[in-house]
């Protein structure tokens, strides 16, 4: 949960809800440790979409998150929070955007996989501030509760699956609208 929550959020921003997964998590590569070190799952998306999860913390030296999204008509690949190839067939054929793909999302230096140390907290700090500023100026935060529990839901999921041997299927995630 720790270090996989950043991707499956980004995952289920991109794709929308997830209906059901199925998932095995294991402590495999880290002794005295009380939590699981790795996990696969497949998700299935309300859209019919298919998918799968991978996360450990027992790639050495530590990789980068990645998240691969194919289709027929286009596909887009993020590596360490930079979008690193996309292609799309347009209605005259294939049309190639790679000439400049790398898009940053994030100015994350160094994997958390290989060095829990390694967070920098960029990230954490605009999220408080914003809170912060919400609380001051009596408005939503940028990041409210509902979005936060879309991928706590995906993951408590997977922890049921795990633990069932059975598919768990999600509740309706809300969406809020103003």
């Amino acid at each position: 949960m720790n270090q996989g929550v950043h991707t499956i959020d980004v995952l289920q921003y991109l794709m929308g809800p997830v209906e059901s997964v199925y998932a095995h998590c294991e402590t495999l590569g880290h002794e005295r440790i009380e939590v699981e070190d790795a996990a696969v799952a497949t998700l299935r998306f309300r859209n019919g979409a298919i998918g799968t999860l991978v996360a450990t913390t027992c790639a050495y030296p530590g990789l980068t998150a990645r998240i691969e999204i194919f289709g027929q008509d286009g596909s887009a690949v993020i590596d360490g929070d930079e979008l690193v190839f996309r292609k799309l067939k347009s209605e005259k054929g294939e049309e190639d955007l790679n000439e400049k793909p790398n898009i940053s999302m994030n100015t994350r230096g160094a994997t958390t996989a290989g060095d829990p140390g390694a967070v920098e907290g960029t990230g954490h700090i605009k999220q408080m501030n914003d809170m912060i500023e919400a609380i001051e100026e009596n408005r939503e935060p940028v990041i409210n509760g509902e979005e936060g529990y879309k991928p706590l839901e995906i993951i408590l999921a997977i922890y049921e699956s795990a633990r069932t041997g059975s598919s768990v299927t999600l509740s309706q995630q809300v969406t809020v609208t103003n």
